[in-house]
């Protein structure tokens, strides 16, 4: 059971007190009006039966100052209690305004996150398409490279195939690739055409 509810169910416990008290007080008021009406007359009785009416006042008088001093304490009491319901309700109030506070700075901070998550992702995405690129441009390069140097191979063949004119000639093949061994790649080049 929280504060709160404590209070509540001591209020409503006062409030009980309190008409009890009255039922009392109103007891108390109806008997003095019964009394005065019959007691006024205090010549007839003996000493007895004034030492009971002054006894019986006394009760009264005692009974009325207790009626008196617990209201009196009650009130003070329900005045306490109403303080601290009312500092229990401002402190509620302050907590209430805290996590709102809380809950606005959490919104913030988790706005702030997913805005920095995504300029980190588009930040690789765009690393990536420029490591891709650059790739692509790397290997257009090479392939233009050795395209133009496979163009130019294809363009004949780079051995050649002699013909037999003589049997005797069996080291014909020998001394040509000695010759082209010795020849630079221009020279080769020229030999083909």
């Amino acid at each position: 059971m929280n504060e709160v509810e404590g209070i509540i169910t001591t209020k409503k416990s006062i409030a009980t007190e309190k008409r009890q008290l009255e039922w009392h007080y109103v007891g108390l008021k109806h008997r003095h009006v019964e009394n005065g009406a019959h007691g006024e007359d205090e010549e007839g009785l003996n000493e007895a039966e004034k030492a009971m009416m002054a006894a019986k006042k006394r009760h009264e008088d005692e009974e009325n100052a207790k009626l008196v001093s617990y209201e009196e304490m009650r009130k003070k009491e329900r005045e306490a209690e109403e303080e601290e319901l009312r500092m229990l309700k401002e402190k509620q109030e302050r907590r209430r305004i805290e996590r709102e506070q809380e809950e606005l700075e959490q919104a913030e901070k988790k706005r702030k996150d997913e805005e920095r998550r995504k300029e980190e992702e588009e930040a690789r995405r765009a690393r990536q398409e420029e490591e891709k690129r650059k790739k692509e441009e790397e290997k257009s390069k090479r392939q233009q490279m050795s395209g133009a140097s496979f163009v130019a191979a294809q363009g004949g063949r780079n051995f050649i195939i002699p013909t037999k004119t003589e049997k005797n000639d069996k080291f014909g093949n020998i001394v040509q690739a000695k010759q082209e061994m010795g020849m630079t790649k221009e020279q080769q080049e020229e030999a083909k055409k």
